[in-house]
């Protein structure tokens, strides 16, 4: 825990330490920027740095979504010409937000945006470039076959790849107890199934009450032959779902209310306490919610990217 602050302090302080004034988190349509200094003006993206004297042009259908270095979001949804001067004085007099453990995770989701732009995460073809490191398996993402997968939501979104992958391809989720006792099996049409723990077909289940431990496999309709790892799957302690409570409603009380961008933030305490599960929940959510907002897909992207390593075991 001792480790894990001090880093929250080192870089929170390092990447807070350059000379702008919003980063650029998220930015769709023709927006442009252009820059006090050299009057130069240049198309919009996320990952830019913007200063006083910069003024930004949102386009028609346009959205942008900023952060403040006091950690404050500011997102533009109308079409206009906006002095960066003005946007500063639309957010003076709001609480300063830029703790150190807050600007640790915007450098985080900011070091994926740059990850992003660096041609990385974009275009990722997850099922192009995992073939051949699963075993020819359905590769379920976010999850580690070897070991217990910790889940702080009640509801976790479960994602995969592989398989049959033609269009008419379906798949059975198969949800057992320790013992693999089959608790409840169910046949969906998309590589995608919602995980409630507080499901009654779960909990009726002495096994899983007494153990917290679910197992996973997802198999091909098609082939039966095609199937998943077995993945298991727990709550974590309740000691552990307090702190993490906690810690969650501190983040959504200083931004509150909260924006889309913001829940970035929240992704990103997932991922850095491990709860891989829960952040790729929260990413769900975004895209779902925006998909014309394309950077959160590619952040999404990003995420499992990264993660790779520790959820099959190998890196791309």
């Amino acid at each position: 825990m001792l480790g894990s602050l001090l880093m929250f302090f080192c870089l929170g302080q390092n990447a807070f330490s350059q000379e702008y004034d919003f980063r650029v988190m998220v930015s769709k349509g023709n927006n442009r920027l252009i820059i006090a200094d050299s009057q130069e003006s240049k198309d919009l993206e996320a990952g830019d740095l913007v200063q006083v004297g910069d003024e930004v042009i949102a386009s028609e259908d346009g959205y942008i979504g900023f952060v403040h270095r006091n950690g404050q979001t500011l997102e533009l949804m109308e079409p206009g010409r906006y002095l960066v001067n003005d946007l500063i004085a639309e957010i003076s007099g709001q609480k300063n937000l830029a703790t150190r453990s807050l600007n640790f995770l915007w450098d985080k989701v900011y070091e994926s945006l740059l990850e992003t732009k660096n041609n990385t995460a974009k275009n990722l073809d997850l099922n192009l470039e995992l073939s051949g490191l699963n075993n020819g398996k359905i590769q379920v993402l976010a999850v580690n076959h070897q070991k217990l997968n910790p889940v702080f939501g009640d509801k976790a979104e479960i994602r995969w790849i592989g398989g049959d992958t033609s269009s008419d391809d379906q798949y059975v989720v198969n949800l057992m107890n320790l013992y693999d006792q089959v608790l409840f099996s169910e046949m969906v049409s998309q590589p995608e199934f919602t995980l409630k723990l507080s499901d009654e077909r779960l909990l009726k289940n002495e096994i899983f009450s007494s153990t917290k431990i679910l197992c996973l496999i997802v198999y091909s309709a098609n082939n039966m032959e095609t199937s998943s790892w077995r993945y298991g799957i727990t709550p974590i302690k309740k000691s552990d779902h307090e702190v993490v409570t906690a810690e969650v409603q501190f983040y959504k009380d200083v931004l509150a209310p909260m924006s889309k961008v913001d829940r970035l933030v929240i992704a990103q305490y997932y991922e850095e306490k491990g709860l891989l599960l829960d952040a790729l929940t929260v990413y769900e959510g975004l895209v779902r919610e925006a998909p014309e907002l394309n950077d959160f897909q590619l952040l999404y992207n990003a995420f499992i990217k990264r993660n790779l390593e520790k959820t099959i075991g190998r890196e791309l």
